[in-house]
């Protein structure tokens, strides 16, 4: 995870701010008998969740990646809202690791990794700065051409 930064605080209080907001809005269009013109609040609640979980995530968010000689483990857990995703399987089967632009947002591009199996592409490290997923990369294949590969 990475922890609360002054960036999740900056987007977190702008996230209660813009929900508070739009709450009161919303309460006040249905009291005052317009729950039509409450509904054009939608898209609005919308923007607000989104920015909630850009603030949250990054600090409850954890992913673990163990690669043995024989196998490997990723999982990725949501704090106290319950299981992640979870993939396992052979090192021998890992062709590498890539790292890729996920999205372009207002013109910054988000990266992360991508574990490569098969055909198989599993993402993670996305809250990770690009020096640091250079790192995480740099390791996970130092590690995947040090093991041996066995013949199939």
């Amino acid at each position: 995870a990475k922890g609360v930064t002054s960036e999740t605080l900056g987007t977190g209080t702008f996230a209660l701010t813009w929900n508070g907001f739009i709450g009161v809005w919303t309460v006040s269009a249905v009291t005052a008998g317009a729950p039509l013109f409450a509904l054009f609040s939608l898209p609005f609640w919308v923007a607000g969740a989104t920015l909630a979980t850009e603030a949250v995530l990054p600090v409850i968010q954890e992913t673990v990646l163990e690669i043995g000689v024989s196998k490997f483990e990723l999982r990725e857990t949501m704090g106290v809202f319950g299981d992640g995703k979870e993939v396992a399987g052979y090192t021998t089967d890992l062709d590498g690791v890539n790292m890729v632009t996920e999205m372009v947002v207002n013109g910054t591009p988000l990266k992360n990794l991508q574990l490569v199996e098969g055909a198989l592409k599993h993402s993670f490290g996305g809250g990770l700065s690009e020096i640091e997923l250079q790192w995480v990369q740099t390791e996970i294949r130092a590690f995947l051409e040090a093991v041996p590969q066995l013949d199939a």
